[in-house]
């Protein structure tokens, strides 16, 4: 059984509750744990009770997350455990588009060490969710249903529900990577007051399907930002 050091610490190296690496200013907010509970509360509640950590494991309690911070945890699950650095900027060429003046190279900020098993079980039901889960509209059952579309591209994704005090549905996330076989894409929604994380999985769909039908168009769109 994992202890709450364990859990916060598996939770950081996922990048939840920690600086992404993208180049703008980013909040980070806060992971659920003894110190930020002592930060946020007083006298006795802001003690540290077994209860906490179960809380905490599931989602639940003081995490706050921002959506890059959700994408960057999905991608890592989709690497196995290797965290990259996030970025909005791929490549800077100059002026007349002749020259190459800099370009990303990946950058690991943290790993994870995950077993075959564990990676194999993560995969399977996260991918359940698109079959017989909550997403099973979405992707196999709805008339627009992904597979309809997409049969070879298998997804794995994951729907949440974020309670708040601001009156109203709760929040919707919705998660998910791409293929399942050999992940491209990671994807994080993130909409107030959805109800249910399922509503994301549209979003996500018609990013997927840009993504995955940009090779039918490329002779037809010419990119601005391209050297040569």
């Amino acid at each position: 059984m994992l202890t709450s050091e364990q859990l916060d610490e598996t939770a950081k190296n996922f990048g939840l509750g920690e600086p992404t690496g993208v180049e703008l200013y980013e909040e980070v907010g806060h992971r659920a744990n003894p110190e930020t509970k002592a930060e946020i509360f007083q006298g006795s509640d802001a003690n540290w009770y077994p209860g906490d950590k179960i809380l905490a494991a599931i989602g639940q309690s003081e995490n706050r997350f921002t959506p890059m911070q959700l994408a960057s945890y999905t991608a890592t699950l989709a690497a196995k455990g290797t965290r990259y650095a996030c970025t909005f900027l791929n490549r800077v060429v100059s002026a007349d588009y002749s020259t190459l003046v800099k370009e990303q190279q990946p950058q690991v900020l943290s790993t994870v060490q995950m077993s075959a098993d564990t990676v194999g079980g993560i995969f399977k039901g996260m991918n359940d969710t698109t079959h017989t889960g909550t997403a099973t509209y979405y992707y196999a059952t709805g008339p627009d249903a992904w597979y309809k579309k997409h049969k070879d591209i298998e997804v794995c994704a994951k729907t949440g529900t974020a309670e708040h005090g601001s009156g109203g549905s709760p929040h919707g996330s919705f998660v998910c990577f791409a293929p399942q076989d050999n992940p491209e894409i990671a994807i994080a929604v993130y909409i107030e007051k959805a109800g249910q994380g399922g509503y994301g999985a549209n979003i996500a769909n018609a990013i997927m399907d840009a993504y995955f039908t940009v090779d039918d168009t490329s002779d037809t769109i010419i990119y601005e930002n391209r050297v040569g």
